[in-house]
């Protein structure tokens, strides 16, 4: 007969499964989601290997809490969770970027401004790249921790390592936070058709946020159980990692679901050019001549497919056919 955790690992472990399910059905090509796929497969697999793994009848109720999911195998599962969400920061950190690049914005003619703007860009790009990989080696210091200095104190240097990875993961939401309400992407808002793709970067942030701090107090409240300073009832435990782990991680993935990529540039900003027309429509504000505006979407298109290259798309089989007025501006643009 199973115990109360097990029952719980089961129900985790069937969740996973459906989500997975979801996940490799709605991934196609698109490597966006190989991140979440990895991680939910590692989340099956560590929670099969609980499931299955025989434990003594005797054992006290710290063997069965310091057995849990959240406490060995999660801290460094998240390594692949933490991927997918930091692939898609960059992504989107790269577009605006990119667009920083782009004559079609009004407000950067400035050469000082564009590159000041430019460089803020390329700081905060190159800043969460270092967080990820600052937590990625201190997910393997937990882990050699956990397996070869199996002590007292080694549950406390588990905890200080869980507590550095979420020190990390509060920065880096700091850093997305303060990009999306940056002055250029404030401006690149208003241009956008397709808004999704910042409110993944904060949900995204803001859940995953949740479920390190939640892995955090769980391992400092492992460490004061072990050394006799306090007790937790097995139900409050399981309650615990269910409402304040697992639940924002479902939610991530159900959020993924829902968004399936990051779009490319192109889409991002498909009507720059009449989108400003119309917002400068009965004012003194002169728009450039035709001559400049071939150029803005020589420029646009140029940038769409170079971020094409990094990003996958969509097989061509989905590509809209090309209707009259885009050939005819085609071969004006040729002709000139």
């Amino acid at each position: 007969m199973l115990t109360q955790q097990q029952n719980a690992w089961a129900f985790y472990c069937t969740v996973y499964f459906a989500l997975g399910i979801l996940l490799i059905a709605r991934s196609r090509a698109n490597s966006f989601l190989i991140p979440f796929i990895l991680f939910v497969a590692f989340s099956i697999i560590s929670l099969l290997y609980l499931l299955l793994k025989t434990y003594p009848t005797d054992s006290d109720l710290q063997t069965q809490i310091s057995s849990s999911q959240v406490l060995v195998y999660l801290p460094v599962i998240s390594i692949a969770l933490f991927g997918g969400i930091v692939q898609s920061q960059l992504t989107y950190l790269g577009h605006i970027t990119h667009a920083a690049y782009s004559r079609g914005l009004p407000e950067l003619n400035d050469e000082k401004q564009t590159q000041k703007k430019n460089k803020s860009l390329a700081s905060l790009y190159y800043g969460v790249l270092l967080l990820y990989i600052l937590y990625i080696i201190t997910a393997i210091l937990f882990l050699w921790l956990h397996l070869y200095n199996p002590t007292t104190t080694s549950y406390r240097s588990t905890a200080i390592c869980v507590t550095c990875m979420m020190l990390l993961v509060f920065i880096d939401s700091l850093i997305i936070y303060h990009s999306t309400r940056h002055s250029t992407t404030q401006h690149l808002n208003n241009l956008r058709r397709k808004t999704r793709d910042i409110q993944f970067l904060r949900f995204s942030a803001v859940l995953f946020s949740i479920t390190i701090a939640s892995m955090t107090l769980i391992s400092w409240l492992d460490y004061e159980t072990l050394t006799g300073l306090l007790e937790i009832p097995l139900v409050a435990s399981i309650c615990l990692e269910t409402f304040f782990v697992y639940l924002p991680v479902f939610a991530l993935i159900a959020c993924c679901l829902k968004q399936k990529r990051m779009h490319q540039l192109g889409q991002q900003y498909p009507s720059v050019i009449q989108n400003v027309r119309r917002q400068t429509s009965g004012s003194t504000y002169r728009w450039r001549t035709s001559k400049e505006e071939d150029e803005i979407r020589f420029m646009v298109g140029k940038l769409g497919r170079s971020a094409a290259v990094k990003i996958p798309s969509p097989p061509s089989s989905y590509a809209r056919p090309a209707s009259v007025s885009s050939l005819k501006e085609k071969h004006n643009f040729a002709a000139y």
